[in-house]
Formats: structure tokens, sequence, C-alpha cells
């Protein structure tokens, strides 16, 4: 089975439970926290020449 065919346009979210039914399946959230706030470093901090963080916009927002 090609799972290109299986997937389609359909996102993961919809996919996963129909492929896992017997499965309970949830969002592990420390994973996502982790990666939205490297993202959020990466795009919204910078620092100064004496090691000063500059933050472009808080976390939360």
């Amino acid at each position: 089975m090609s799972w290109g065919v299986f997937l389609g346009l359909t996102g993961y979210a919809e996919v996963v439970p129909r492929l896992f039914a017997w499965a309970d399946v949830s969002v592990h959230e420390k994973t996502y926290d982790d990666a939205e706030y490297d993202e959020y470093e990466a795009g919204c901090v910078t620092y100064d020449n004496e090691g000063d963080r500059i933050a472009t916009e808080e976390f939360g927002e």
C-alpha cells in the first residue's frame, strides 16, 4: 500500500485516528511547546553585543 494514496491531501490529525482506531491518540503537549519555543527564539529573539536578550514579542503572543 502506498501511504501517499492513503493520505492524499488529508492531514495527519485526521488520518492517524483512522489508521489506528484502536489507539488512544493524543498530542504530547511538552514536545510541541519545546518546538514552538525554539521557533519563537529563532524568529523573535536577538542578542546585542553585550549578550542582552532582545525579544520583538513575548512568547505567548
